[in-house]
């Protein structure tokens, strides 16, 4: 293992069936990551088509993305885990040279109605041990006639592809919320984070919520509303990641290849989106959430995508130990997940889309 991520790709057997360029342009996103990510660990991503994680997909519902499990930074004493997260994330970004990034970031617990996880990747690069680990850690799938371009399924690629790495918000789940680092950075209004439960999207920022860097999508919140790039909403042809896109990364725990400056708390005044990533393009993407398994306490993960539609429903949390690849269901046909919640998000194909039940 070198310098960089290794982004490793298991093929299911239904690729077979993809187009003649379908494999090498999902690699080429996995490569794109593996050299911008400069953590040195090995994450292991599970890739199909017309299914994701062995479940079958809607036909043109575009592409599924996620983690297949999560971990807790202090499972044996859930009271003081999102702290000890929000100093697992701040410890990092001193290692990855970028303390601006966690400036903002609150000393005590931001959210005491619920839990932060860390996905598969974002726990490796922690040290923080992930006893719901499965044999893939996250697994994408894209859907038949959504990708008709080598470019277009590049950029899905790197959409769901960063999804399966933890590029995900948080939801409730039947109880307790569920919150993941990017919540940390998604604000209601200045000084004021946003709540899952919210029907208003939030927006990212990287000081304390005075800038707005880029709206969310009501439908998928980890994804920016109306930018063409390739962790927007719209569907995009865009094979590299945005200024922005590098900066959610680091929020995250990634070290980012390309060290892009870092704002500095409390200088700018300005809550409208920043127009340098504004931008349009053409379809949509939705959100999903999955279940899978997660550490012996509470089960919870998440999963997103590329896809034709929005769908959504309540997942709730159990005393489980695991679910194995049986309990993947999917939400867009009407599956129910058994056991507990997990986020799934999917991204519209241009040209394309399912109804939006909204958020429960």
């Amino acid at each position: 293992m070198g310098a960089n991520m290794q982004i490793n790709l298991n093929w299911d057997t239904s690729v077979s069936a993809a187009p003649s360029f379908f494999k090498a342009a999902v690699q080429q996103a996995a490569n794109l990551l593996s050299a911008t990510l400069l953590n040195p660990i090995s994450v292991s991503i599970q890739v199909g088509w017309n299914e994701d994680g062995g479940t079958p997909m809607t036909p043109n519902s575009g592409g599924l993305g996620g983690d297949n499990s999560a971990a807790f930074a202090n499972a044996s004493a859930l009271s003081s885990n999102n702290v000890q997260a929000i100093s697992l994330l701040v410890n990092q970004a001193n290692l990855n040279g970028t303390p601006g990034v966690v400036a903002p970031l609150p000393t005590s617990n931001p959210f005491t109605n619920g839990y932060l996880i860390l996905s598969p990747a974002e726990a490796r690069i922690m040290g923080v041990p992930n006893p719901g680990a499965t044999t893939y850690d996250g697994a994408v799938g894209f859907a038949l006639p959504s990708y008709t371009t080598y470019n277009e399924m590049v950029d899905a690629a790197l959409h769901e592809i960063a999804h399966a790495l933890g590029r995900i918000n948080g939801y409730e789940a039947g109880g307790p919320l569920w919150y993941t680092p990017l919540d940390l950075y998604t604000y209601s209004a200045p000084g004021q984070l946003w709540n899952p439960t919210s029907s208003t999207p939030g927006y990212f920022s990287l000081n304390g919520g005075i800038t707005n860097l880029g709206t969310f999508s009501g439908p998928d919140p980890a994804d920016f509303a109306n930018l063409a790039d390739p962790f927007g909403y719209t569907d995009t042809n865009v094979t590299t990641l945005s200024p922005l896109d590098q900066k959610v990364m680091q929020t995250l725990g990634f070290d980012v290849a390309t060290n892009q400056p870092v704002l500095a708390p409390n200088t700018i005044t300005s809550t409208a989106p920043n127009s340098l990533f504004t931008g349009s393009g053409g379809g949509y993407r939705h959100f999903q959430r999955r279940p899978c398994r997660l550490s012996p306490q509470y089960q919870s993960h998440h999963r997103g995508g590329h896809g034709s539609g929005h769908a959504s429903q309540p997942g709730w949390h159990q005393r489980i130990f695991e679910c194995g690849t049986s309990a993947v269901h999917r939400h867009h046909l009407g599956v129910r997940p058994r056991n507990h919640p997990v986020h799934r998000r999917s991204r519209l194909a241009a040209g394309s889309r399912l109804g939006f039940p909204g958020r429960q």
